[in-house]
This record gives C-alpha cells, structure tokens and sequence, in this order.
C-alpha cells in the first residue's frame, strides 16, 4: 500500500471513515503490481494479492451499522459467563463472535491500532483487550469502545461532530469515535481534508511543563532534524547558571577574538570597511565568530552526506521493482527529497565564508582561535550542566513530560526547532481521558472507570465494595469488558499488572498502594486533568514517615479500589516511556521490622527487649517509582492466553521491513510459515547495537512467543521506517494516514483469516495437539516423581502434625511456620486421585509424535 502523492493516504482515510463500506481496492489496488514481475503462476495456484485483491468490503467506520454484528446472537452483548448454560448452538455462536486483542508498544505508533481495531470490531466483539506502553492507549480506548457499542445507544447518539468539536479533538461514542481519533490526528473528515499547513497535533498533544521546556526544545529540533537550531537550544537547554556562563563565555569569547585580531596577522590580510577601530572592531569580530561557527557546522552536515554517497552493492531488480510498491519505498522518497536543503544550505554557508575570504572581510584565523577556544569552554559548561541535570533528575520524576501541562505560546527557542504553532487546547492525558469517557458515552464531565468496563456505564463510583463487583474484580469472565494494562515498578524490578487484584476484607493492607497528591497534581506540571484527580482523592488520607529517617512525613492517598480507579491512571502508568515520560511515584506503607540475626532470631538489647526498626514501631512509607510497561513487557501477548481457548487472541505488532521482505507493510504469517520472527538489521551503529540489547532484554519472551505454533497465524505485523512511530512526534499526517491504513489491512487480514470456519478449526486443532502435548509430558514428569511423595498422602494430617511439631529451624521471632492446611477433609483422596490418574500409563508418545514445533513449555512462572 503505496504512498505515491501527498495526500493519497488521507484520501483513502477519509474514504474508510465514511459511512459506507467499500472494496478491497481502497487498500490493495490493481495498479500496484510492479512492472517486470509474473502477476500470477496458475500451475502453482498462486497470484499477487494485488492482482486481484480479495472479495470483501473494508471501511464504513464512521457508521455505527458498521458494528452491529447481525448475524450473532442477542447474547453477545452480554459477560462469557451468562452462556455457559446456554444452547449448544448459542455458545457456538457467541465464541465465534468473541476475540481478544493485545497490542504492542511504541510512543506515537497507536495511529496503527485505531483502524486495525475498528475492522476488527465489524465482524468480533471484544471480550479482552490489552497492551503496554503506547500500547496501553490503544487498548484503553478499545475498552472503552466497546462499552459504547454494548450499550446499544440510539442513532442520535452518533450524530455528526460539529465544526468546532472535530477541531478540538471529541469524538462519538463506540467504535465510530475510535475512528474520530484518526480521523483528527490525520486532520481528515468526512467532509474535507483539512488545511494546507500541518497542524502536528500529534505533537502538540506531548507537552512539556515550563521547567522541562528548554529541554524539550532540544528534543524538539532532534526529532524536526534542526540541526541550526539544535546547537543553540542546547545552549540554553539548562538553568540560569549555566545560561550565564554561556553568556559570560561568548562576551569573552568576543573580546578574544578582538584581541587575536589585533595581534596576529590573516591571510589573506583583512581590508574590512571601516577599519578595525572603535565600537566597530567588535562587530567584525562578531561576523568572524559567527562564520567560524557556521563553517564547522556547514562541514558537520556535509561529511556525513558525502560519506553517504559512497558506492554500494546495487540489489537485485526483483528487489528493487518489490520495494517500488511498499511506504517504505515512498517513505525512502519523501526523505531524500526532505533532506536536500540540509547540504544545500551547508553549501551556500561555505560559498559565502570563501566570498568573504576572498574579499578579505573574514579574519578566519581570529575566528578560529576564538572559536576553538569558546567552543571548548561552552562545550565544558554544557557538559558540566548535562551532568548536574543528569544527577538531579530525579528531583524532576525522571522525565519531561507530566501530561497534562497547559497550552501555551511559543518560545523562541521552540519556535527555532520547529515546534508546531500552538493549535491544541488539551495534552494528552486530558485528551485521552476524555477520549475514554467520550467512546464509552458517559457523561459529560465523569471520568471513566474499571467499574464501567465490567458493570457498563450504569456503574457509580462505591463507598463500600458489594458482593457482585468483588465477584467481577476476581473473575475476569464476570466482566462486560476486561482491561489489562502491564507497568512496571522500577524500585522493585517487577512488572505490574492493573487493575490489580482485589484486596481481601480482611487483609486490608495487602498490596495497598498510595501516593502523594502534590505528585499528581503539581499545577503546570500536573499529571492528570482535575476531575481525574477529584476521582482519585481520598476522604481520609494518612499521614506517615518515610523510609528514610532524614526525609519528612508525607501525607499519603490511598489508590481506590480496582472498580472505582480511572482508567487513564493505569494508561498513563503503563505508556511511560523513560526519559520522555515522568514517571509516577506511588508508596506502599511498610510495617515495622524485627531486627534478626542470620537464622532469623531475634535479637535483644541489653533490657532483654527485641530490637525492632524503626525503633518506634510505626509502619513507615516507601516510595515506589513506576514507569513504561515495555520495560517488562512491551507486546503481552500472553495476558490472555490459555491451552484451550475458547476464541483467538488477536495481536497487532511492530515491525521493519526486512531486506528481502520490502514489500510487504502488513505481514500475517501462516502457521506452517516462518516459525521465527524476522532479523533485525544492526547495521554498523553503536547506538543500533544498545538499543538491540535493550529491545532483546525486554521482549525476548514476547518475540519467542510469537513465533509459537498457534500464535504465529494470528499476530499481524506491520512494518514501519524507523522514521515512523517509535519517539517520532512530527509525523506529517500523511505518514499517520498511511500507517493508519495499514492498520486498517492488518485488521481486514485477521478478521478474514479467522472470520472463515476452517481456519477457526484448524487454530483449535493446532492448540490441542500443543496442549496435549503439554499435558502428556507433565503426566511424565509426575510418574517419575510421584512416589517420592507417597508418604504424604499416605500421612494425611498425621503428617502435617508431625512436621509441624518436629520442624527444626527458628521461623523468624515468634512467628510460626505456616504449613497450609487443607480446609476440607476430602483435600486428600481427591489429591491422591488427581496424581494417580496423571501418573497412570498413558499411550506412549502417541500424543506428543508429530506436535506442532518449535514446542512450547509447560511451565509455573511468577504473576504480573
């Protein structure tokens, strides 16, 4: 799918949020085919997809028939718990028209989920959704989403924006405003396609506080490739003392090259106007300062750019006449011709300093000395201030973006790297959370809640927990729409799964987190809009000490119960990109401590007392810092899974275009394809080798279990540029448009693999030859090692009392060990049934010859 002119892609956008459904062809077209190559080899039975794309009709998001699934059963609506006992041909139907969706990471590349979510939504209702980092958004939204739709509003409901909404960013309800979101972000309608100029409002959602915004100039002019203006704002990317050393810097560095100028002697020998005499010495030496500075620059861009032209290895002409037809070929396009003025405008500065020279006006040898030696000591305040900021960044969360900083004017210095004109009203966090309660059609003003995804939009905010909503916190099943969100807490290198589990009554600490309201709600650098934090307090918040004895008490809010949590807190936790995102500091309250030696007994004082820390007895506060959920997790395409599931799991991944795969944008493997995911290419950068190793820390668990028979056939991946999605906030909306299509294709792909009856049976059939697989080589491990346990069973509860009373070592203090003992008699025979049954014969290998490879594993792992 080929971006071959501006505003190609907004086009076929504005033609898929439209109201009817259209053919295949908005997507794959005829005229695609690369020249040269066979469109079909009928002997084999294959053809190019764009030759003759498939029958079938994509788009029509914007219309709410789109989602109405008619030919399923009034039950879908409905929890999966409710047809248990229904008629064979009901739970039949229901499963078929069920799916789970999870979604990869990634800070600005959710403008592929919108669309791809959307399609899936016209032929499967959403039972699980779920995601991390960028991720986290997408699938908040889908929650949401599907709230609206279960809710069965009227047509008016989904009456047309006005003018003034669309522009400010509102959407309807249900899956016809998930489509609103790319349908603004792209700056598309169904009307129009917007104005001439790029509004970036994808940018303009990821704002800085006033602290963090010289910085984020810096950031800004790195992602606009201002590489004029990034110098400078790296100058004054830091505070006042080091912006007065700069100052102090240049004014001697200006008296210095006065001072060479007067004493060593150019060649050529300057005849400037004028003289060097007077006041006007200065601004000649400022014009010589100034060219020095542009020469290095202008050389610093051309190096790179010439190395670049060296000769290279010509591909193959299959090769190329395949990469003429992918966005990555028409990506390769745009940049080349984007990057031209770089190098010639590096040109042009030379030719005016070798003018100069040449009219001898530039006294280069004053400039250079001056500038060498200012460069070097601006150079040592700059670093020296990176560091102080490097140390002390914590002071700032770690991060320059809260989330829900105000709309302000331009700076100079932003305006210098490229930062877009101030268009948008709200930063992300509120936008999102209204986008949240927006979807799911609540009420004007009232923040969506995990209570809504499981009760609907009837649920209000409890006081106290009922029996019903503690069933639907502890079985996933019960709920009219479950969300998973992963996080990740950095103080204790776990990742962290919300909502998270229901406390018990009678435990009511277990778990429990807290957190400072100065820490969300910090004026400018406020991380959540007002009615999100008036959803959060707490009636009765504590008061405790810290931790660290030389830090003061802090006044502590606890989280609300998993039903009454916004939503948008758990995304904003999750999407926390390091470095660009703050991240959230939360506490859990710490009881007091026995201090043991090394068996774990206690140790008294001289007055025979336990030495307790802290020595008060008093439970102490401990700040926990939570961050991106891909630190952990970045694509969690194991939230839902189970041996035999009842319907597929969806995932949409991120992905390059592979060397010799450039033209495909959307990738959708059959299970008896690659059984690997493809190569990265690293290239010869340092910078591609680190990131690689952190990409491999993080993901290798979810990259393996992609690959895994009976998840390969349904994770599509959609292949980027690098210059696409990752930390890229100045797409121009082309680029989002075109990723949005290909979206919408990796949808269409799985909704109609997996929308035909045979592939649904031969995905089954593949999990429970897995599954069994599984299960027999348990049954063996449980035979081998069964009779080393006899004894226990055969003791039953005279074997607990006996290793109660005989056990050996000190549990810590006075505490005793304790052994879990059943709470019902018939525990025991329906153990030794259990482990017999397993551990009886079995067929031999029949169950596991010929199971599908690479085999999975059958393994107990820590929860999230």
């Amino acid at each position: 799918m080929a971006v071959r002119s501006s505003g190609e892609a907004r086009l076929a956008l504005q033609r898929l949020i439209g109201q009817e459904r259209v053919p295949y062809p908005t997507l794959l077209r005829a005229d695609d085919l690369p020249a040269g190559l066979s469109v079909s080899d009928p002997a084999a039975g294959r053809q190019w997809l764009w030759d003759e794309p498939p029958p079938g009709l994509v788009g029509g998001y914007g219309n709410p028939e789109t989602y109405a699934l008619p030919d399923a059963p009034p039950e879908v609506w409905a929890p999966p718990h409710t047809v248990d006992g229904a008629a064979e041909e009901v739970r039949r139907s229901y499963m078929r028209h069920s799916v789970d969706l999870t979604m990869r990471g990634g800070t600005t590349s959710g403008v592929v989920y919108p669309l791809a979510v959307c399609e899936v939504a016209s032929r499967f209702r959403v039972r699980n959704v779920g995601g991390a980092s960028a991720g986290a958004i997408a699938a908040a939204v889908t929650a949401a989403a599907e709230v609206g739709r279960s809710s069965r509003l009227p047509a008016e409901a989904y009456a047309p924006l006005s003018e003034e909404e669309r522009r400010d960013g509102h959407v309807r309800p249900g899956f016809v405003g998930l489509s609103d979101t790319i349908a603004w972000l792209a700056e598309v309608s169904p009307e129009e396609l917007g104005g001439e100029r790029d509004a970036y409002r994808l940018a303009q959602l990821f704002r800085p506080g006033p602290r963090d915004r010289r910085l984020f100039a810096l950031v800004t002019a790195f992602m606009r490739r201002q590489v004029w203006a990034g110098a400078l704002a790296l100058l004054l990317a830091f505070g006042k003392w080091s912006k007065l050393m700069v100052a102090a810097l240049a004014a001697m560095g200006l008296w210095l090259a006065v001072w060479v100028g007067a004493r060593l002697p150019s060649w050529p020998a300057v005849d400037r106007p004028g003289g060097d005499h007077g006041w006007g010495r200065y601004g000649w030496a400022a014009l010589d300062l100034y060219l020095f500075f542009a020469s290095v620059g202008a050389v610093l861009v051309l190096v790179p750019t010439l190395a670049s032209r060296s000769p290279k290895p010509s591909p193959p002409r299959w090769l190329t006449l395949l990469t003429s037809v992918s966005s990555r070929h028409q990506t390769e396009k745009r940049l080349l011709s984007y990057s031209l003025w770089r190098p010639l405008s590096a040109a042009v500065v030379l030719a005016v300093t070798a003018v100069l020279t040449w009219l001898r006006w530039w006294d280069w040898v004053a400039g250079a000395l001056a500038g060498a030696a200012l460069s070097l000591a601006m150079g040592a305040v700059v670093a020296t201030s990176a560091w102080r900021y490097v140390v002390g960044v914590g002071r700032r969360h770690f991060g320059l973006l809260a989330g829900a900083a105000p709309q302000t004017s331009r700076r100079p210095s932003e305006f210098l790297a490229g930062a877009a004109r101030p268009t948008v009203s709200r930063a992300v966090i509120p936008w999102l959370s209204d986008c949240l309660s927006e979807v799911a059609a609540l009420e004007k003003g009232e923040v969506l809640r995990f209570g809504h995804l499981w009760q609907g939009r009837s649920f209000k905010p409890l006081a106290l927990a009922t029996p019903e909503i503690v069933q639907l916190a502890r079985h996933p099943e019960r709920r009219l729409v479950n969300l998973e969100l992963i996080t990740t807490d950095l103080s204790r290198q776990r990742p962290y799964r919300f909502p998270l589990t229901a406390v018990e009554p009678g435990d009511p600490e277990a778990g429990t987190l807290y957190f400072r309201m100065e820490d969300l709600a910090d004026g400018d650098d406020a991380v959540f809009p007002p009615e999100v934090i008036a959803a959060m307090r707490d009636p009765a918040p504590v008061t405790v000490p810290q931790t660290d004895p030389n830090a003061e008490a802090v006044t502590l809010h606890r989280l609300p119960d998993p039903w009454n949590l916004p939503v948008i807190f758990a995304v904003r936790l999750s999407l926390a990109l390091p470095a660009l995102f703050k991240g959230i500091r939360l506490y859990r309250l710490v009881p007091a401590t026995e201090i043991g030696d090394e068996f774990g007994r206690g140790i008294l004082d001289h007055a025979r007392n336990r030495l307790m820390w802290p020595e008060d007895g008093r439970r102490r506060a401990q700040a926990l810092w939570f961050s991106d959920g891909g630190i952990t997790s970045n694509f969690p395409v194991h939230l839902f899974d189970s041996p035999l599931p009842r319907w597929p799991t969806f995932g949409l991944n991120l992905g390059q275009h592979p060397y010799q795969f450039p033209h495909q944008d959307v990738w959708l493997p059959q299970d008896w394809e690659q059984a690997v995911v493809p190569a990265t290419d690293l290239g010869t950068a340092g910078t591609t080798f680190v990131g690689s190793i952190v990409d491999t820390a993080r993901s290798w668990r979810d990259s393996m279990q992609t690959a895994m028979p009976g998840y390969r056939g349904r994770v599509a991946w959609v292949r980027q540029r690098a210059d696409e999605g990752g930390t890229n906030l100045y797409m121009p909306r082309e680029i989002i448009a075109s990723m949005a299509l290909r979206g919408a294709l990796a949808g269409a792909r799985l909704t109609r693999r997996f929308g035909h009856t045979k592939q649904w049976d031969r995905h089954r059939w593949l999990r429970l030859r897995s599954t069994l697989d599984n299960l027999d080589e348990l049954r063996g491990a449980v035979r081998e090692s069964a009779p080393y346990y006899a004894d226990i069973l055969a003791g039953r509860d005279d074997f607990l009392r006996r290793a109660g009373a005989d056990y050996p070592y000190d549990p810590p203090g006075d505490a005793e060990a304790g052994w879990f003992e059943p709470g019902d008699a018939t525990f025991w025979p329906a153990a030794d049934e259990l482990l017999r049954n397993l551990a009886e014969g079995g067929p031999g290998d029949v169950l596991t010859r010929g199971t599908p490879s690479p085999r999975p594993d059958l393994r107990q792992v820590p929860p999230e």
